[in-house]
């Protein structure tokens, strides 16, 4: 469970007023996108400070089934295995062919 939410058990309009209460977010910065045509609706907010992406949501149909977060700091994979458990797995990708970062995306149910 993170931040009350819980995949496979929060609805949609439970899980968008837990993350609009958070105090890093801008709530007028929601974003909903329905890929009904694939099964699923996106749901994205920014940083206040910012105004980039830092909390995404997927629902099939209106369950919740993934949360994306994109910290505003830098992360190693051992700090977020350190603060989430291990995961069932992952997946690396070039940003951006010219550039020798890569970004990490973890895949499994949070532990605690």
């Amino acid at each position: 469970m993170l931040y009350g939410l819980e995949t496979g058990v929060s609805t949609r309009q439970d899980s968008i007023n837990r993350v609009e209460q958070l105090p890093f977010i801008d709530r007028s910065s929601i974003n909903i996108t329905n890929h009904l045509d694939f099964g699923y609706v996106d749901v994205s907010f920014s940083y206040k400070e910012a105004r980039v992406r830092c909390f995404e949501m997927i629902f099939k149909p209106d369950i919740l089934d993934s949360i994306y977060i994109y910290p505003n700091y830098r992360i190693t994979f051992d700090q977020a295995v350190e603060k989430l458990g291990a995961p069932d797995g992952y997946w690396l990708r070039p940003i951006s062919p010219n550039l020798a970062r890569v970004d990490c995306l973890l895949y499994g149910k949070i532990k605690g």
